[in-house]
């Protein structure tokens, strides 16, 4: 196979999902939304589960994240 033909392959490629992209993009523009906080708290959680190895009991894991967040007891039920 040509290095260059297969060079064009990966760029024709790349615009495609560009092209198929385009309106997600442009409202990451356009509107100032984000699903980041959401993301960094769920990351957060599954570092916990992941260094935890599993708490005697879900009350206590519960218990766990309410520290972690400082939330007030019965926020998260």
């Amino acid at each position: 196979m040509d290095p260059s033909n297969q060079f064009s392959e990966e760029i024709e490629k790349h615009f495609v999902r560009l092209r198929d992209s385009q309106a997600s993009i442009e409202n990451a523009l356009k509107y100032q939304y984000s699903n980041e906080p959401l993301e960094g708290t769920n990351n957060k959680i599954k570092v916990l589960k992941h260094t935890a190895y599993g708490f005697g009991n879900f009350n206590n894991f519960r218990l766990r994240i309410h520290l972690m967040f400082k939330l007030k007891k019965g926020a998260v039920t």
